[in-house]
């Protein structure tokens, strides 16, 4: 089975009935990282990130891209 989530010429195409619960899923199209994700209720949650240092991260490193999110991450709960 292929990835639930694939960049196409025309947009993003999501397979959410192949998505896990709780994975999350990121794909690069016009130069922004989308990350996704299925909750336990079903609902899909997606994020946009174009910062040009971290999208050029995930492009050249793109198994690695949990690390680089969270390399950028800031802990809110500690400010």
């Amino acid at each position: 089975m292929g990835s639930p989530i694939l960049p196409d010429d025309d947009g993003i195409v999501l397979k959410m009935e192949e998505m896990q619960v709780e994975e999350l899923y990121h794909c690069i199209f016009d130069r922004i990282v989308y990350l996704f994700y299925k909750d336990s209720q079903d609902f899909l949650h997606c994020y946009e990130i174009g910062d040009k240092q971290v999208v050029s991260e995930i492009e050249a490193n793109p198994d690695d891209f949990k690390e680089i999110i969270k390399k950028y991450s800031i802990d809110i709960r500690s400010q």
